[in-house]
């Protein structure tokens, strides 16, 4: 994992995904920090004019000198070996993003949660939302009551379902192996829904793949498979949440705007969302 790619809007949020990201570059081994920026306009659908070319070039200006006062904020936490890259551009959140893990061959992605402002008071913001939803890289999802304290434990959340064809295995691996953390693997089962009986082959290839990090194994049910995943890691003190997007019902409950309140109690914790191998 050489290479952090963290996306700001310059929110308060945001900066402190930032900083969040900084402190984790050291332990992490990575080389290359990447603050990017978007600066894209939508295309107009009535008759305003787009930005003349000399505004766009003074909102580039704009943006670099903006990214260089983040770099100054964030520069203390990181060690030495770690560089810091300033991008922005007009491109499209997402367009750009994935441009950037073409230029530097992949890399982990780190956004910010939104604040407690704006009308809707959404838990996750929409340009978080998206990449979270679409990006092909995992994405770290911080929040602005994460610490920048060492984590001791992660929590892998865990459906039971393709578990050869989909646990990124070498991703987990490195962060347990990097962060020097206990790995709790939990599957949580609504109770709707009790674990049928192919689920037992399922639990032997997930130790297959994952006992040589001798992690602890947690069974449950709840309600709400997202509630239960974030209130488990709460109750134990974990320091980061790795979930799969396509986890049952996790996704879909996380970014919901009726479950946003429920786990408005346990966004201290950052959120890793993996991608299949």
């Amino acid at each position: 994992m050489e290479t952090l790619i963290v996306t700001t809007d310059f929110s308060g949020s945001s900066v402190h995904a930032a900083k969040y990201a900084a402190a984790i570059s050291s332990p992490l081994g990575v080389r290359t920090l990447v603050l990017y920026h978007s600066y894209s306009v939508a295309t107009p659908i009535t008759e305003v004019p787009l930005p003349e070319p000399e505004e766009l070039a003074s909102a580039h200006e704009d943006r670099i000198r903006a990214l260089k006062i983040l770099e100054s904020q964030i520069s203390p936490l990181m060690a030495h070996q770690v560089s810091v890259e300033c991008v922005t551009d007009d491109l499209p959140l997402l367009s750009g993003v994935e441009q950037l893990l073409k230029q530097y061959g992949g890399g982990l992605i780190v956004a910010g949660m939104t604040g407690k402002g704006g009308v809707e008071k959404l838990l996750v913001g929409s340009h978080t939302a998206l990449l979270a939803g679409s990006c092909r890289a995992p994405v770290l999802i911080v929040p602005e009551e994460a610490e920048f304290t060492p984590i001791t434990k992660a929590v892998f959340a865990c459906d039971l379902k393709n578990v050869d064809e989909t646990i990124p295995t070498h991703l987990i691996d490195e962060i347990v192996e990097k962060l020097d953390c206990r790995l709790l693997v939990l599957n949580v089962e609504t109770t709707d829904s009790r674990m049928a009986g192919d689920v037992i082959p399922e639990q032997y290839k997930l130790h297959e793949k994952l006992n040589h990090l001798k992690p602890e194994y947690y069974y449950i049910e709840h309600g709400s498979v997202a509630e239960g995943i974030m209130a488990f890691a709460d109750t134990q003190q974990a320091g980061l949440v790795l979930a799969m997007p396509r986890s049952r019902g996790f996704f879909d409950s996380l970014f919901h705007r009726s479950v946003t309140k429920k786990l408005a109690h346990h966004t201290r914790l950052p959120l890793l969302l993996l991608r299949s191998e």
